[in-house]
């Protein structure tokens, strides 16, 4: 007899076992189609800036979220991870959503069970680590623009003067820009360019080849504006020697500006963070005379600011 009741209690024992096992499981499975259907309707409406809205969508989906975060509690169950971070996402709180994926994604048995699940999840980390990643350019953009920013580059420089074939030009160039206030900045800027070799005109030696040497330097002001990237506006001030450098050429100078090129130019370019770091990539161009000669410059380069 002992040993039947034995056996009969045993019976029960895991009778119990089973029964409170899957009705933890069906309590599971109730707690992600509930987050599943709230999600659906709901979400949207909580992204939106309309408050009224905000208010009505978190009335519906704060319950459920609290439904899932006690389930999962209570059993264990590694998917309810995915589903808890999902409404974390959806009411704003991406960092606990990052935190609920990430261990949703490191339960091997969660994602061999649930392929889809895992791959969305990955997906959602991504969007969520690149919006956090440009949050926070921005706001080191905004918060507070470089003191000094120091800037080399090189690229393409052309000088237009009247009745002579263009002189085209390799430019290297570098500038220093300090904050004045705001979005305003002085510039102080240099650019040395190499022409190319030419012989078109009637010298002594007719075989003779000369490099030009354009040597440009000046001042200037410009509007830098802070963001995720940076636009960049403004108005030089560019003065350049203009040597009589051989004999061949004598009153050349004066015929073609003076001794001293004076002028101006437009610049327009663009800053690009790398990163988080204090270094751009900056793309410019700028646009203007010298004497009476049109100039141009189109370069690419960086930007490193301080501090």
């Amino acid at each position: 007899m002992r040993s039947l009741f034995a056996v009969l209690l045993l019976f029960v024992v895991n009778s119990l076992f089973c029964f409170a096992g899957a009705a933890l499981a069906g309590e599971a499975e109730d707690a992600a189609l509930a987050t599943h259907e709230i999600r659906q309707k709901y979400c949207a409406e909580a992204a939106t800036e309309k408050n009224t809205e905000v208010a009505k969508a978190l009335n519906e989906i704060m319950p459920v979220f609290v439904q899932v975060s006690e389930v999962y509690d209570a059993t264990g169950e590694d998917f309810l991870l995915y589903w808890r971070g999902v409404l974390q996402e959806c009411i704003g709180r991406a960092d606990l959503a990052n935190q609920d994926l990430d261990a949703f994604l490191a339960s091997e048995q969660a994602v061999a069970s649930f392929p889809d699940l895992a791959s969305d999840a990955r997906r959602r980390l991504r969007r969520m680590r690149s919006a956090a990643a440009r949050g926070a350019i921005s706001a080191r953009g905004q918060d507070k623009a470089p003191l000094f920013l120091l800037g080399f580059a090189g690229g393409y420089g052309l000088v237009a003067v009247p009745d002579i074939d263009p002189f085209h030009y390799a430019i290297a160039q570098a500038d220093l820009s300090i904050r004045l206030v705001g979005p305003l900045r002085v510039l102080a800027h240099a650019r040395l360019g190499f022409s190319e070799t030419y012989d078109e005109f009637e010298l002594d030696d007719p075989e003779a080849q000369f490099l030009s040497l354009l040597t440009v330097f000046g001042a200037g002001v410009e509007v830098r504006i802070p963001g995720p990237v940076s636009p960049r506006f403004g108005a030089l001030l560019q003065l350049a020697p203009n040597p009589d450098e051989h004999e061949d050429f004598g009153g050349g100078e004066e015929e073609y500006g003076g001794v001293f090129l004076v002028g101006a130019a437009a610049l327009i370019g663009i800053d690009i963070p790398m990163g988080t770091s204090a270094v751009s990539l900056r793309p410019q161009a700028e646009l203007g005379f010298l004497s009476t000669s049109f100039s141009a410059r189109f370069t690419l380069g960086a930007a490193f600011g301080f501090p």
